[in-house]
């Protein structure tokens, strides 16, 4: 505000030094000062209110601003929406049920054939085609001594077991026979695995023996003669994977693989066969466990496992 005025002064030439020589002009001078003062009030009234009001209008200016990001933000939200999860789970569960169901992978045609039947039958027939050399149509089985269960019988629900667990494995299984009251020689149950091109001829027993205290399980196989040339090497190759699995799985106590040349089973057999010796029926201990269902299902399941190990790489 002094700066202002002593411009103005200066302009107006009324200096405070030549004040005491203006002659009657003092008065005139003073009141042009005085003017010129009121003058710069009202021009530094206008500048600072002008900067008060453009101060107040950037502010506004900035509000402003802000308002309209706001609802430009709000526009942008409401046109762009989260994705809806609960659409893309219905979707993928939609997707889920129309899936194509998984196959069930086939591993070969197993023939399971469950030992003897409930009728004896002497009738001779030839243990190999053409041979001299005869044996009974069914034998009969042996018998448990503490059970007094007959062999066929035990045979029949161990294989049904065998069936039902080599089939959740995708093995198709073919049966020489579905119940007990049977009476079927051991040339018609291997021509029955021959027939279904079975990739292994599987025969369940159960054995005996005058000496009471023998135990064990035991896997039997073709001989080399002149009716199981074809299937002899190919039978022990099974029975080498498939016996240490059941001995393992079972706990049993191990009485090895065992050839044998006289069983018609075998020689009429055009396919790998093997036969389990399961147990001693004549052992009281062996045979009241043969009996249990948890013995039961352990030899059903490792042979199931051997016999799933053989297909596998056969």
């Amino acid at each position: 505000m002094q700066v202002l005025l002593s411009s103005m002064r200066r302009q107006m030439g009324c200096q405070p030094r030549l004040m005491l020589h203006c002659n009657g002009r003092l008065t005139i001078c003073r009141w042009s000062v005085i003017l010129v003062g009121c003058l710069g009030l009202i021009i530094l009234c206008m500048v600072t209110g002008c900067s008060s009001v453009q101060v107040q209008d950037t502010n506004t200016d900035t509000d402003t601003t802000d308002a309209s990001q706001a609802l430009n933000q709000e526009s942008i939200s409401d046109k762009v929406q989260p994705p809806d999860q609960t659409s893309d789970t219905t979707a993928a569960d939609a997707s889920a049920n129309t899936a194509a169901p998984v196959e069930q992978i086939n591993l070969g045609t197993v023939c399971i054939d469950p030992g003897h039947g409930n009728t004896i039958d002497s009738t001779q027939t030839p243990i190999g085609p053409g041979a001299s050399e005869t044996q009974a149509v069914e034998p009969g089985g042996t018998s448990g001594v503490a059970t007094g269960t007959p062999e066929y019988e035990r045979n029949f629900e161990i294989a049904l077991k065998l069936k039902t667990q080599l089939e959740t494995r995708g093995v198709t299984v073919i049966m020489t026979r579905t119940s007990n009251d049977v009476v079927m020689s051991s040339q018609q149950r291997a021509e029955i695995a021959n027939t279904n091109k079975a990739a292994l001829f599987v025969r369940l027993h159960c054995d005996g023996a005058t000496n009471s205290s023998r135990v064990g399980f035991s896997t039997l196989v073709p001989g080399y003669n002149e009716w199981t040339s074809g299937i002899a090497a190919e039978s022990t190759r099974a029975a080498s994977i498939i016996h240490p699995v059941v001995i393992a799985g079972t706990q049993a106590t191990d009485d090895g693989i065992i050839q044998r040349e006289n069983l018609a089973g075998f020689n009429y057999s055009q396919v790998p066969s093997i036969l389990f010796e399961m147990g001693f029926m004549t052992n009281p201990d062996e045979d009241e466990l043969l009996a249990t269902e948890s013995y039961q299902n352990s030899l059903a399941s490792s042979m199931a496992d051997g016999i799933v190990q053989y297909l596998q790489i056969a």
